[in-house]
């Protein structure tokens, strides 16, 4: 994976093409690459996008880069594409009694 085939009954592994920078591909036999968004990145062949903000996760059902689990975006904002970093959440503990 990581390659593509935009030619019908091509089946050999040497008829795929890499995948260029800014895309990728994580399905066999297909006719073209998925472009990342404007928040994430890839080098040649990926099989994924990776985001520019530490600590998010590329979801490749939407496109986007979102803080992974038990994260949330620095500025207290909703949790949505962006390429700033997130930030552990912190629970408090509870009060005695």
């Amino acid at each position: 994976m990581g390659t593509f085939n935009k030619h019908k009954g091509k089946s050999d592994l040497t008829d795929c093409i890499p995948c260029v920078g800014g895309y990728y591909n994580d399905l066999i036999g297909q006719a073209g690459c998925k472009k990342c968004g404007p928040t994430s990145f890839s080098t040649e062949g990926a099989l994924t996008c990776y985001c520019n903000g530490a600590n998010r996760k590329f979801v490749k059902s939407i496109g986007s880069c979102l803080c992974e689990n038990g994260y949330k975006p620095k500025d207290g904002m909703k949790d949505q594409d962006s390429s700033s970093d997130c930030e552990t959440i912190v629970k408090l503990p509870c009060k005695e009694g």
